[in-house]
């Protein structure tokens, strides 16, 4: 026998596992780029449990048992994510790609949960569950969820509370089918509601599950006690957020709202993304009515309450988005951060489609393939519309390591804060704390060149061919720092360093290498995206007196980099 054959029969018997780990690889390779700073409402919710006390001990989050259960990001109770934080922070100093792998996992999670309320005869064959896996994994682990998995943060809110409620319909699914009390479900919805308020559309549909079994009317008081206590509690103190706008009662508004909502991980325009939506509805529809319909469905009926439950998590939480956001316009609707929990929906809808169409009966064959080749246009679709998302965050992060010396040094540059925040204040104030504790950008120091004199030991004569740059701009800045921008390029180098010195050789500021911005492409050309680099100098420095110096990657050597000013309008 072939040495080859065990390694065949292993990967045929783990073919469901190789499915679900695949798409991975869009995210893996591309984690060190998702940058180290948490981004968005981290510092807005930080700011709520942070304690820096000013009698001389030590700063450490609060142990107010109530701040902490009612915390909130605008109308979300977070308690369970910021936990989480608060051991990442301990553990690696809040590493942001800690919370990028936490949302992977928990895309995983889901694709792993989801694959198996599939009917056990319809993945039973190693190519079957190889291609049932993978097609949830890809539908789930794409880029159109690059917010939620770049920006940790969004991660540890959305991604970790579709977790626990798919895995609440799942347990639920399986009480149900044993005959047993829910325990499990009830427990997952309770942390749910301590995650994010998406989860709270879980009570009623819980409740619903409940009642199509017919014996089940014991579950439905307490689940419908528990859900009734968690809506109060979300309830006591809720106050709308000042930049919401008013809810809206237009029913047309609502509708075209809700739908693109639905429809967002598939288009980019809100006109496209609704009529998706309608599309994913009426195959919902349609789908159900064949399983429900069909002769003897026995395996296909019980899989599908979970699979509609499922639908009804995203349509529900469409709905009541709708309503609190529709006075944004229905645009808003494509923002990506709620693609993970549309493409629940369209996992739903490929998954009861798939059941009507793969059922056991004559002449069936063309309505596999034409269900098969949907899913296809699907992904295909979702992976379109997501690639130009994820290049838009990675962009982002890249921008990153300027916000991060703005921090370190102390310079107040809204711009550099807001690729973080888009309230820079919040960020400011938890500053003093982020300091103290060690939090990136603090863990390690705050050393700085400024002021170092560079001695000719170290000074190259001339700048080496191929060297060019340009400092396109010198502002100064509320806190007293001059910002420097410009760009510096060296092919087939890397650059480490760069510092920009005055006549006599001392540093006056250091400048961030490698920073993409399409805007200068577009000036100089695609080669030059991620040529841009920015700075901060301290005063007094005039354009005439300032030379910039670069440091090749692993070597201790400075290089003047050529004057290119001429070349930075050219096209």
């Amino acid at each position: 026998m072939p040495k080859s054959e065990p390694w065949i029969a292993w990967v045929q018997g783990k073919g469901s596992i190789l499915g679900l780990l695949l798409p991975c690889l869009t995210f893996v390779p591309f984690l060190p780029s998702h940058g180290a700073l948490p981004s968005n409402d981290y510092y807005g919710v930080l700011e709520q449990v942070a304690v820096l006390p000013t009698d001389g001990t030590l700063p450490h989050y609060t142990t107010d048992l109530w701040r902490w259960l009612d915390l909130r990001s605008n109308e979300h109770h977070v308690a369970l994510p910021v936990l989480l934080w608060a051991g990442n922070h301990s553990l690696t100093g809040g590493d942001n790609r800690v919370l990028s792998i936490l949302g992977i996992v928990c895309q995983l999670v889901v694709a792993r949960l989801l694959f198996l309320l599939v009917p056990a005869a319809a993945r039973a064959r190693p190519w079957a569950a190889f291609v049932t896996q993978f097609a949830l994994a890809a539908l789930l682990v794409t880029p159109a969820v690059a917010h939620n998995v770049v920006l940790g943060f969004s991660g540890s809110f959305w991604l970790l509370a579709n977790a626990l409620a798919v895995g609440a319909l799942c347990a639920q699914q399986r009480a149900l089918a044993r005959g047993s009390f829910p325990w499990l479900a009830l427990g997952l919805c309770l942390l749910g509601a301590w995650t994010y308020s998406t989860t709270l559309a879980l009570w009623p549909i819980l409740v619903a599950l409940a009642l199509t079994y017919r014996d089940r009317g014991r579950d439905l008081v307490p689940l419908a006690a528990c859900g009734g206590l968690v809506l109060a509690v979300h309830g006591f103190g809720y106050q709308r957020p000042g930049i919401h706008p008013a809810p809206t009662q237009s029913v047309l508004d609502v509708a075209q709202y809700a739908l693109s909502y639905l429809g967002g991980p598939l288009a980019v325009h809100d006109a496209m993304a609704a009529a998706a939506g309608w599309v994913g509805c009426a195959l919902l529809a349609v789908g159900t009515l064949v399983v429900l319909g069909a002769p003897a469905p026995a395996p296909a009926a019980s899989a599908l309450g979970a699979w509609l439950g499922l639908a009804a998590l995203a349509a529900i939480n469409a709905l009541g988005t709708a309503i609190a956001r529709a006075g944004f316009g229905p645009g808003q609707a494509l923002a990506p951060r709620y693609a993970c929990v549309a493409l629940l929906f369209w996992a739903a809808v490929l998954a009861v489609s798939g059941l009507a169409a793969w059922r056991s009966r004559p002449g069936s064959g063309p309505w596999r393939a034409l269900h098969a080749g949907f899913a296809t246009v699907v992904l295909l679709l979702v992976w379109l519309r997501g690639a130009a998302v994820y290049e838009g965050y990675l962009q982002r992060a890249s921008l990153q390591p300027l916000a991060a010396q703005a921090l370190r040094l102390g310079v107040d540059d809204d711009e550099a804060l807001g690729t973080l925040t888009p309230v820079p204040e919040q960020l400011r104030r938890v500053v003093p704390f982020l300091r103290a504790t060690g939090h990136v950008p603090f863990r390690g120091g705050t050393s700085s060149r400024i002021g170092e004199v560079l001695g000719a030991e170290v000074l190259g004569a001339a700048p080496p061919p191929g060297l060019q740059g340009a400092l396109l701009s010198l502002r100064p800045l509320d806190s007293g720092w001059l910002r420097a921008d410009g760009w510096v390029r060296w092919p087939g180098h890397r650059i480490d360093a760069l510092v920009v010195a005055d006549e006599a050789g001392s540093i006056l500021g250091e400048l961030v290498p490698s920073l993409c911005r399409p805007e200068l492409a577009e000036v100089l050309g695609p080669e030059y995206l991620d040529a841009a680099c920015s700075g901060y100098l301290r005063p007094p420095a005039t354009p005439e007196n300032l030379r910039v110096y670069a440091r090749r990657a692993g070597q201790g050597q400075w290089w003047p980099v050529a004057d290119a000013t001429s070349a930075s309008g050219r096209r």
